[in-house]
This record gives C-alpha cells, sequence and structure tokens, in this order.
C-alpha cells in the first residue's frame, strides 16, 4: 500500500517536471541560427559567428548568476549578523 502511493507520487512529480521541461524552448543560445540573414550566412562561413554568440551568451549567464549567488550570500551573511 505505502509502496504503491510513494511510486504514485514519484511518477506525478515526473509527470510535474516533464510538463514544466516542455515549456522551455529547445535550446536558448542558439537563436542566432534561425536568423534567415543573407549575411549571417555568408560571415558564418567564414567566422562560426552563431556559435561565438552562444558561447558568449553561456559565459555572461553564468556570469550573472554567480554575481546573483554572491549578493544573496551577502544578504544572508548580514542578516545573521
Amino acid at each position: 500500500m505505502t509502496v504503491d502511493f510513494i511510486n504514485l507520487v514519484i511518477r506525478g512529480l515526473g509527470t510535474i517536471l516533464t510538463a514544466a521541461l516542455n515549456l522551455l524552448p529547445n535550446s536558448p543560445f542558439v537563436f542566432i541560427e534561425s536568423l534567415d540573414n543573407e549575411w549571417i550566412r555568408n560571415i558564418s562561413w567564414i567566422i562560426p559567428f552563431p556559435l561565438m554568440v552562444a558561447h558568449l551568451e553561456a559565459f555572461v549567464l553564468a556570469v550573472a548568476v554567480y554575481y546573483a549567488i554572491r549578493i544573496v550570500l551577502r544578504w544572508i551573511k548580514a542578516a545573521g549578523s
């Protein structure tokens, strides 16, 4: 009885998590590839511009998350003093 309930809870959480992840786009870092522009295609033939933009976006996101967490932890430390 309890095992069936635990399995039901796990299955429900899996369904909720799957639904939440399906709302997200496929990849937030490759939007430039979907642009249909002749200049971007010509430049991308020589320089991998979409890949460079994707890496820059990932780097900026990582730095922003780092600073946001750093600020929150400083507030927690200040509140605890």
